[in-house]
């Protein structure tokens, strides 16, 4: 049973911007190191950092609790399996959360152009 959606759509311009304005505090305070070696292993990292962003968005809004309740952004791990597919993991409080709502599966899916990256998160009970 389908218990969350989410969906969001980030300028990747913007990531861009806000890269090279604020490199260090917004890479360490939104994005896991898995995140930042998997998109600085891509020719252009602000693409797949634009599309884990809307990806983590997607996913606060799927559980319905935005960034409260003691989350915070690097407790969602956006990562790849073997064939490029994204997929998501949870470490504290966002695993607390989702496991008190009974989350089972987690559908993940990222797109990305030269101007918007966007994502949709599916929570599943």
């Amino acid at each position: 049973m389908i218990i969350g959606v989410g969906l969001d759509n980030v300028q990747t311009k913007r990531m861009q911007e806000m890269l090279l304005k604020w490199a260090e505090r917004v890479e360490d305070r939104v994005f896991t190191e898995d995140e930042l070696n998997y998109s600085r292993s891509k020719g252009e990292p602000h693409f797949h950092l634009a599309a884990r962003f809307a990806a983590k968005e997607a996913f606060f809004k799927a559980l319905g609790k935005g960034l409260r309740e003691g989350m915070s952004w690097t407790n969602v791990n956006i990562l790849n399996d073997e064939l490029g597919k994204p997929y998501i993991t949870l470490q504290g409080r966002a695993r607390e959360l989702a496991d008190s709502m009974e989350v089972e599966k987690i559908h993940l899916s990222l797109t990305h152009t030269d101007e918007c990256a966007i994502a949709i998160v599916i929570l599943e009970k």
